[in-house]
Parts: structure tokens; sequence; C-alpha cells
């Protein structure tokens, strides 16, 4: 009897393991954006500048390019590029825009992001690349209204001074020799047991005066 109570008990625990385990798959949800390039590959692309063009770039090719104003919605219904269309910052991340990027990338065409802050636009940049977004560029100009016109400017991104790919290299390097080499660590002799010496008592004198 004692054996078939401890089968029975060890059935029914095997039993709740797998539903447990049915029920975290099925719950299980996959993160909604995941990266598909590195750091160090996005860091290679930016060095190269691959990922800019300048307005002439648009005047040879414009059936190859979507432009995509990403100031807010004001500002674009002030004016903008000509055939632009409008992604938000805050919204190019959506499920709508994502869809309209893959859309872009199935008619082999590029999105050219512009902004007020070229710097803005870069992180996005970044950002959607990581993603696996290759089909993205980034237009080198500031675009700002002033008096309802569309004021454009060439924006010159300047060279760094610093090649970020060696100096990554570089550190990974330092950080496995760190890691190979440990240090000594000296013994500290064991501090010395102070005894104190019992005090002896003074003799009480005999007699009296």
């Amino acid at each position: 009897m004692k054996e078939l109570e401890k089968t029975k008990r060890i059935s029914i625990s095997a039993v709740i393991f797998l539903l447990v385990l049915v029920i975290a798959l099925l719950t299980y949800k996959k993160p909604k954006y995941t990266f598909l390039k590195s750091s160090h590959e996005t860091l290679q692309e930016m060095v190269q500048k691959n990922y800019l063009l300048d307005q002439q770039d648009l005047v040879k090719d414009t059936a190859g390019y979507a432009l995509i104003d990403t100031r807010d919605l004001y500002e674009f219904n002030k004016s903008h590029l000509l055939n632009a269309e409008n992604i938000p910052l805050k919204d190019v991340f959506e499920d709508s825009s994502l869809d309209y990027f893959e859309m872009l990338n199935r008619q082999q065409k590029t999105a050219v992001l512009y902004g007020s802050n070229p710097s803005e636009v870069v992180s996005i940049w970044m950002t959607l690349y990581q993603m696996g977004y290759e089909n993205v560029s980034v237009l080198s100009i500031s675009a700002t209204n002033e008096r309802n016109n569309l004021l454009v400017k060439d924006y010159t991104l300047e060279k760094a001074n610093v090649d970020y790919r060696k100096t990554l290299d570089s550190l990974r390097s330092l950080k496995t020799k760190i890691e190979t080499v440990k240090p000594k660590t000296e013994k500290k002799p064991a501090p010395k047991k102070v005894v104190p010496a019992p005090k002896k008592k003074k003799a009480v004198p005999e007699g009296g005066c």
C-alpha cells in the first residue's frame, strides 16, 4: 500500500509540473522589439557614414527614395519637402510605422528621414538599424519653419577625432587581461592576544597604632 501511495503522489506531481510548464509556454510573450544588429555593427556603419544622404542624392534617384518628415504634425502641416510623409519621432516605433518601413523594403525603396534636429534623427536611425531595417537613411539637413516657409540647411556631421571601433576593441582586450591576471592577496598576520596580568592585592597591615 505504501508503494502504491508513493507512486500516486509522484504521478500527481508530474502531471502538475507538466500543466505548469504548458501554461508558462502558452502565456509567454516574446519581446515586441528585437535587435538583429549588434552595437559594434551599428558603430561600424556610423564610422563609414553609409547611412547619410545629401540633397543631390535625392535628385539623382527620386524613385528609389521615400521622404519621411520626423517633425510633429503641426510643423509638418506648415511646410515640408515635396512628397514627404509625416511620421513624428514619438510614432516611429508604432506598428503602423514599422509596417510602412517593411513595405518600402519590399518595394526596394530607401526610407530617408529628416527633421529639425539631425542629431535626433540619427538616434532614431541607430535604433531602426539595430532592429534590422537596413533600408533607412538620414538626410543630412536641418528643416525649420520661418513664416510658414520651410528653411532647409545642409548639415555636415563632424568627423570623430577618435576611432571608436579601435577603442572598443582595446577595452575588450584590456578587460580580458584584467580577468586573467588575478591580484595576489597578502595574508596579514593574526593580531596578538594581549592577556592582562592579574593585579596583586595589597596586604593589609597587621596590628594597630
